[in-house]
């Protein structure tokens, strides 16, 4: 193991986070690069020359800025799309944009999907390249992705789920579908800053933490709702320039410079050891974990035994 210094960033580059009138902007390719640390890489030669990387996606627009940086650029079309260079979306062009900014080597290769995403995936799986990369997906339970609602719906028969205190009592007192919960662990999350940011977080309250740039997660994610229960009672929201949902994601986006984040303490006080990060000493948010089934369920010869299992071995 070895302690990872903090990463330079070089000149020509843009301070950490970008704004550009007052707004979170990330140009391309310095600011993408310059998170992604990929610009020192770059520096030693690494470019990815002579890789081939498809991506199935909206539409990829042959931008002049494609041009203009001489990127090895294609775009074909799946068996059910037309019109491979055009992209009403916008979404192929950008995530084609974002990935040259790391990797500006590469050989792209862009599939344009029509109504079938898998024929889109295949088209790009026949092409036989080296990488492929996704930037889309699906919601497992849309609207409502999260433990609660899987176990209404009967996706699931019961499972692990991260809340406040506060809502583990409320799971319990709902009255369409209550559902039974045992408490497995106390723990706290804490709010993580840049390096540097010390003196600007280390004492200070919600409302002034608020007024700093955050790195936001879904509302469905357990920062998300830990952090709202926090700021509806203060009446105010957290000023977010970027939005994550991934925790790996969103560490070494604190760890680049672009804003707060909540975090488990535990891991809070490893990334202020190893990288000398910020980490806010007035306030915290206590959070638990627990298991979780319907009410109604919580005593079949399965659910039972996994619970007696579970306060045996907890």
């Amino acid at each position: 193991a070895y302690i990872q210094r903090p990463p330079l960033f070089f000149a020509g580059e843009r301070p950490i986070p970008p704004y550009w009138f007052d707004k979170f902007r990330l140009r391309v390719p310095v600011d993408v690069a310059q998170i992604m640390r990929a610009a020192e890489v770059h520096r030693r030669g690494v470019t990815g020359k002579g890789v081939t990387v498809a991506m199935a996606d909206t539409g990829f627009y042959r931008h002049p800025y494609f041009v203009e940086q001489s990127y090895n650029f294609l775009s074909v079309a799946a068996p059910d799309a037309v019109d491979p260079y055009s992209d009403g979306h916008g979404h192929g062009t950008g995530e084609c944009a974002n990935l040259f900014a790391t990797a500006p080597g590469i050989n792209f290769i862009g599939v344009k999907m029509g109504a079938s995403t898998t024929l889109g995936f295949k088209t790009a799986v026949d092409l036989e390249p080296d990488v492929m990369t996704n930037s889309w997906g699906y919601h497992a339970d849309f609207p409502g992705t999260n433990m609660p609602n899987w176990l209404k719906r009967g996706r699931i028969d019961a499972g692990f789920y991260l809340c406040s205190p506060d809502e583990l009592v409320q799971l319990g007192s709902e009255a369409e579908e209550p559902l039974h919960a045992i408490k497995l662990a106390d723990f706290a999350y804490r709010v993580i800053g840049p390096v540097g940011w010390q003196n600007r977080v280390e004492a200070a309250d919600w409302a002034s933490l608020a007024r700093l740039p955050w790195i936001g997660t879904p509302e469905t994610s357990v920062h998300h709702r830990l952090l709202a229960s926090v700021f509806n009672q203060l009446e105010c929201r957290p000023n977010v320039v970027a939005l994550v949902d991934q925790e790996p994601s969103m560490l070494e986006m604190v760890r680049s410079g672009i804003g707060l984040s909540l975090c488990r303490e535990s891991i809070a006080l490893h990334q202020k050891q190893t990288f000398g990060l910020s980490v806010c000493d007035a306030v915290s948010v206590p959070a638990c974990l627990c298991f979780v089934t319907l009410a109604r369920r919580k005593d079949s010869p399965m659910l039972s035994e996994t619970f007696s299992l579970l306060d045996r071995v907890w």
